[in-house]
């Protein structure tokens, strides 16, 4: 399947999301009086519960800038979203990030929609939102399993940028049951039938196994669906619909198996090509193993809740995110994935139970350093009372790191992490910290 704007995309946000720790920070020169107004209006808009707004020096490599996190109610329809946003263009805030969430009570229920440059909303991108959280209202109930949808439109400068003709495609990434994956992107494209769609679900099968659905505007897309389906229950490492295409990936070497060929025949009377690879065409079979190995060692580990790898595809392994609630756990998984093969392009370890990671970037996954530096930063953070986001940066030949305090930090607080943060640097242990509070930003080297 040809490269599209919206994979590039993703490719580009996942190594922002790797690189970049949002903190909250007013500097003097942003003092952020005009988005306190958009936040103070938009807070009267139908269907919002609560604005935010936070000022990101968006460390170690892109600029500053203004960012609102808009929580609506679940039952946020396309009613509330056209009211949302005319109210959000009646000023003329700088504003370079608008990020729209909705949270259930009795489910697991999230819709993003970030990156939409201005604060002024796009109606129409801002509707397709909503049908996204009217349609997982319709076809799920309180007693369904959890579902997790995120959604992201492009700003129209964005798109244009990438494609001649301009079209905003609607991307939507469901983690549901395979049952109400598949009806959630009935509903969603029938809903959405006049713009093109990128649709990813994980279903019940996990990241490495996922449903991805690429079509354009005004795509039927009834007579693929049985078929998805069917193409669904073969044992595969992802099925993809694109257009008048359907991919199997497949976990077995045999391609000849008669499911497959009776599929195939069905596929070719519903005006569908079928293509089918086998195990270890898009890599080797070794690296596929050695790649479960390494999922399976990690999710051994005390500690250790999830270790997963959404994007497994013919360009590699993407990214592994591995979730820990400890700090000896992010230690030992550290150490594991240092000592192995760099499977994977990127490697992110969060902790879930405070606010620090380490992230590993393409070049950085064999650095012997990263280990002792994650310990004596760790320690250096246990010693700072005001200490919040922490963050860890592991390139090829270069350690970075940042720490934010919170915003009740004091002068003799901001003195006091800066004199023990320092100490990491003068140990040529750290190449360079950011230190970040209310008061200030700086880089210590």
């Amino acid at each position: 399947m040809a490269r599209t704007p919206l994979a590039r995309a993703l490719r580009t946000i996942g190594a922002l999301v790797t690189l970049t720790l949002a903190v909250p920070l007013v500097a003097c020169s942003q003092s952020g009086g005009e988005q306190r107004v958009w936040v103070k209006r938009m807070q009267t808009a139908p269907g919002v519960e609560s604005v935010e707004w936070q000022y990101h020096d968006n460390w170690p490599t892109a600029r500053s800038y203004h960012e609102s996190r808009v929580v609506v109610s679940p039952q946020f329809s396309v009613a509330d979203a056209e009211a949302f946003a005319r109210l959000s263009c009646e000023g003329g805030e700088r504003l370079d990030q608008i990020s729209v969430q909705a949270q259930g009570s009795g489910q697991l229920l999230e819709a993003t929609m970030p990156d939409l440059i201005g604060s002024c909303f796009d109606a129409e991108q801002l509707g397709r939102y909503a049908t996204v959280l009217e349609s997982i209202q319709l076809m799920t109930t309180p007693e369904s399993a959890p579902v997790k949808a995120f959604v992201r439109s492009f700003s129209p400068e964005a798109v244009e940028r990438e494609t001649p003709a301009g079209e905003i495609p609607l991307e939507v990434h469901i983690d549901s049951d395979t049952e109400e994956m598949f009806a959630l992107l009935q509903e969603i494209q029938a809903r959405n039938a006049d713009s093109p769609l990128f649709f990813m679900g994980t279903g019940e099968l996990g990241n490495d196994q996922p449903l991805t659905v690429e079509v354009p505007e005004g795509y039927d897309l009834a007579p693929a669906l049985t078929l998805l389906k069917r193409a669904f229950d073969v044992p595969h490492r992802g099925v993809t619909l694109s257009d008048t295409e359907i991919q199997i990936k497949l976990r077995s070497e045999r391609t000849d198996d008669p499911t497959l060929l009776a599929l195939e025949q069905d596929a070719a009377a519903a005006g569908i090509s079928l293509s089918v690879i086998a195990s270890g065409s898009a890599g080797t079979g070794d690296e596929n193993a050695a790649f479960d190995a390494l999922l399976a060692d990690l999710q051994s580990i005390s500690g250790v809740q999830s270790a997963e790898a959404p994007y497994r595809n013919e360009d590699g392994f993407g990214r592994l995110t591995v979730q820990v609630n400890s700090e000896d756990a992010a230690q030992q998984a550290l150490e594991l994935i240092i000592s192995s093969e760099p499977l994977a392009k990127n490697t992110e370890i969060e902790a879930t139970h405070e606010p620090w990671l380490v992230a590993l970037v393409e070049g950085g996954l064999n650095n012997p350093d990263a280990p002792i530096a994650f310990t004596k930063l760790m320690q250096a953070r246990s010693k700072i009372p005001a200490a919040e986001e922490t963050e860890l940066v592991v390139a090829a030949d270069e350690l970075l790191a940042k720490l934010s305090l919170k915003d009740s930090a004091s002068k003799n607080e901001v003195s006091d992490a800066r004199t023990k943060l320092q100490a990491l640097i003068d140990e040529s242990l750290i190449d360079s910290i950011t230190l970040s509070s209310h008061r200030n930003t700086e880089d210590l080297k």
